[in-house]
């Protein structure tokens, strides 16, 4: 019903030289969408990539005129950061 792909990136955060954890992709598939099944399965995936990576942060990038996907992220925590990837989508994150 969905996907996601998701990964650390050690060389993304000159900052603090830990990287980062990017939720790269996550998408419910049109037939299923409405359903709840966006908030689940993102609510698991966060507990997922937390246990798995150890993680303080994680990261995504949107496009803000994607208004469900943007809500949605609003709404586990994920705040603007103020910069920009390298396809000019809007970066992301949230504090674990």
């Amino acid at each position: 019903v969905g996907f996601a792909m998701y990964g650390w990136f050690p060389e993304y955060d000159e900052e603090n030289k830990n990287g980062r954890v990017w939720l790269d992709r996550f998408f419910i598939d049109e037939h299923y969408q409405g359903k709840g099944l966006g908030k689940k399965m993102l609510k698991a995936l966060i507990h997922h990539l937390a246990e798995l990576y150890q993680c303080k942060r994680i990261y995504l990038s949107i496009f803000e005129n994607n208004i469900h996907a943007l809500r949605l992220y609003q709404r586990f925590g994920f705040q603007f950061t103020g910069e920009l990837d390298f396809n000019g989508e809007k970066v992301m994150v949230k504090e674990l």
